[in-house]
């Protein structure tokens, strides 16, 4: 049995969104659909160009447009990590951050139990679909777009985190996915 009190800070809550948003199946397809966006605009610029016969300067657009889509596939991901650190800013201004900072996570042999100031949740080892570990904590989906977060502090040394995990994964049969 495990049970961690602790609090959740704006930081770790980024954290969970950053990971989130690059490594989830939504965030791996909304980066790969944008990755390909700029290349593929540019290359229907180029047949238009060739097919309209203006075809004077084409090397140099190619050349361009590859560069373009050189800079773009670079800052793709930093302005997707931007746009979560900005949201998450909003959020915080209009005073609508989704989640509670105080948190209490019990773990049974049957059941795990989340306690904050606005819920209390019950729930089965079977409703959990992704375990993911990342430096900075550990995230336990039980929806699309939600999980329980753990951050690293809440363990007390890297033994009784690796305890947490093997009990998760006999308890959900579900793969340990990111950094041990």
């Amino acid at each position: 049995m495990f049970e961690f009190n602790y609090t959740i800070t704006e930081k770790e809550y980024i954290d969970f969104n950053c990971y989130h948003a690059i490594h989830s199946p939504a965030g791996k397809k909304t980066l790969l659909i944008l990755f390909l966006v700029m290349p593929a605009i540019f290359l229907i610029q180029l047949i238009f160009d060739v097919s309209s016969g203006r075809t004077e300067y084409i090397v140099g657009k190619a050349v361009l447009f590859a560069a373009y889509s050189g800079v773009w596939a670079l800052i793709l991901k930093p302005l997707m990590l931007l746009s979560v650190r900005v949201n998450t800013l909003l959020l915080k201004k209009n005073g609508k951050l989704p989640y509670d900072s105080q948190v209490e996570l019990k773990f049974d042999e049957e059941f795990l139990y989340e306690k904050s100031s606005l819920t209390e949740i019950k729930m089965s080892y079977a409703k959990l679909e992704r375990i993911a570990v990342d430096k900075a904590g550990v995230y336990l989906y039980h929806t699309v777009l939600s999980a329980f977060v753990l951050p690293d502090k809440v363990f007390a040394n890297a033994a009784q985190k690796y305890d947490f995990l093997q009990f998760i994964h006999q308890k959900t049969n579900l793969p340990i996915v990111g950094i041990l």
